[in-house]
């Protein structure tokens, strides 16, 4: 099987474009558009990938995202309010991560900061923190991503090997971000 080589795509770029041997996708958020939010050209990208049985098919696992422009900023991604609240807000548009993002612990870890209640640093020795998150925030965040991909997985008709592949390589991403580290998600 071929492994996804993700290409760079500003979102609004238009995804309809994207080469039939790509396998994975890098969606890049420009500070522009993070900083005075317009996500309607990013919903619509996004919405390309999950209105076809074939692209849910593709591109399943394989989506990463960046955020363009912070490269300066010494804070972490999800320290960021306005990176915070573009992707909220573009979660609360199109909510189907669990099934599209790469099972990559440090992006699931942004996403999943991103997207909880902030919360202060832990210690945990040797100069390191960890952060930790509301544990309610934190299931109902994952309760609601699993809701909107199964949701995906019947209307696309995906078959249950598929479906449980999908599943269990978010959900090992998403454990490998707290297995080592009852506190939360590692930045």
């Amino acid at each position: 099987m071929n492994q996804p080589h993700p290409q760079p795509f500003v979102l609004g770029s238009g995804l309809r474009d994207v080469p039939a041997d790509v396998g994975g996708i890098c969606l890049v958020f420009d500070r522009e558009e993070v900083t005075n939010p317009r996500i309607g050209r990013c919903v619509d990208d996004l919405m390309y990938l999950s209105n076809s049985a074939e692209h849910c098919r593709r591109f399943a696992n394989s989506v990463v995202f960046v955020f363009d422009g912070y490269n300066d900023d010494p804070r972490e991604v999800h320290e960021i309010p306005e990176c915070r609240a573009f992707l909220a807000t573009l979660n609360a548009h199109w909510p189907y991560w669990m099934h599209f993002l790469a099972p990559i612990p440090d992006l699931w870890a942004t996403f999943l900061l991103c997207l909880t209640p902030p919360a202060p640093p832990v210690d945990i020795g040797e100069g390191k923190f960890a952060r930790r998150y509301d544990p309610a925030a934190f299931k109902g965040l994952l309760l609601e991503q699993l809701h909107a991909m199964n949701n995906l997985h019947q209307l696309h008709a995906l078959d249950v090997p598929t479906r449980q592949r999908i599943f269990q390589s978010a959900m090992s991403a998403v454990d490998a971000t707290t297995m080592d580290h009852p506190e939360g998600p590692q930045p």
